[in-house]
């Protein structure tokens, strides 16, 4: 039995408006009318088509739709082109930020880090989305990036253990900067940490000093230990321990980023008292000089003192320098390898020589 025809009304012929759409759309394809410029008015259409500018005015609406013209009240359109998530990020590089975009970037510093890395990313143009917020990208690896078609994930951090191991379970190259992995199979770029604390304590140590103090950072957002910092203690305790010294010779001491600790108080007024400190960073620098200040000691005449630290910090403090722009450009390099192979990248310091350095006093 054949099929009854369904109701309605038969096609009819295409709306003038249509043809008019068709037309534009070529217009825009064939690059007569460039991205991001007005094309002709309504009445220049209209005259063109040879319709009313009532069918110019749906036909522009229609486009716009479309994602082709924006409109502004008073204005002519102008020629848009709509861009999907997945042409956005494919082939793009990823930068998750824990916090400190302005310093990372070198808004609020002198160029490093993140100098490093856009001077990097723009010699091969490569497409850079930066995704940062002050609390959430501590926590949790942002939903959806796995399912979108990236070249790859720079973070920075600190990032948790746990966080790292999601991050690496993304089936995307990833690349951890300035944190050694700890654990987590993740490529890395980090400085070279123990070396360079050893090499700093050695020099204390061919000073003469034999009572010695370590600092190192508490991360109040990872509620732990600073990961280089970790590294850092290791290499000046293989130090203190390769000249002979024991547990009597030396103290480790955390103190946190954020306000002020008892700690380098306490270890400045025991007894024996330190005569040489190795700082894990120049953050706890400006609480250890009020400290000495208050029991009467100065540096480097009572106290010598080196500091891991960078070319734009305060010349007078002794200590390895980190080159945070190679670091930068290095993590971007490791980045575009397409290799399956993990790798940790160590980046050496050079010896800053301050004026915080001395004999015993």
């Amino acid at each position: 039995m054949a099929r009854r025809p369904r109701g309605g009304r038969p096609a009819g012929p295409v709306p003038v408006y249509r043809k008019i759409v068709a037309a534009m759309q070529a217009q825009l394809a064939s690059g007569k009318w460039a991205i991001g410029q007005p094309i002709p008015s309504c009445r220049e259409l209209a005259q063109e088509y040879g319709v009313g500018i009532k069918t110019i005015w749906r036909a522009q609406h229609a486009l716009r739709d479309l994602g082709h013209l924006h409109i502004a009240r008073a204005r002519r359109a102008t020629a848009v082109r709509r861009v999907s998530v997945d042409e956005i990020f494919t082939g793009a590089v990823v930068l998750v930020l824990r916090s400190g975009l302005t310093w990372f970037s070198g808004m609020d510093a002198a160029p490093g880090l993140g100098h490093g890395v856009f001077r990097a990313l723009q010699e091969t143009r490569e497409t850079c989305i930066v995704v940062q917020h002050m609390e959430w990208w501590r926590h949790r690896c942002p939903e959806g990036l796995r399912d979108l078609p990236i070249k790859g994930l720079l973070l920075w951090g600190p990032f948790t253990q746990a966080l790292l191991r999601q991050y690496a379970e993304m089936n995307v190259r990833t690349v951890l900067l300035d944190q050694p992995p700890a654990g987590v199979k993740m490529n890395a770029v980090t400085v070279d940490n123990f070396a360079a604390a050893f090499d700093a304590t050695s020099r204390l140590l061919k000073k003469g000093h034999t009572q010695l103090a370590f600092i190192r950072s508490v991360v109040h957002s990872l509620k732990d230990i600073d990961p280089d910092a970790r590294e850092r203690q290791e290499g000046f305790l293989a130090a203190c321990r390769q000249a002979g010294l024991t547990e009597q010779n030396y103290r480790i001491v955390s103190a946190t980023l954020l306000g002020r600790s008892d700690s380098i108080r306490k270890v400045l007024r025991a007894k024996p008292r330190p005569t040489a400190i190795v700082s894990a960073t120049l953050a706890h620098l400006p609480e250890l000089s009020g400290e000495a200040h208050a029991c009467g000691l100065k540096i480097p005449r009572h106290l010598s003192v080196a500091t891991f630290r960078v070319k734009t910090d305060e010349p007078n403090w002794s200590g390895p320098e980190i080159d945070f722009e190679k670091m930068g450009s290095v993590a971007v390099e490791v980045l575009k390898r397409n290799s399956a192979a993990i790798e940790t990248v160590r980046i050496k310091t050079t010896w800053h020589e301050g004026k915080t350095i001395a004999g015993p006093g």
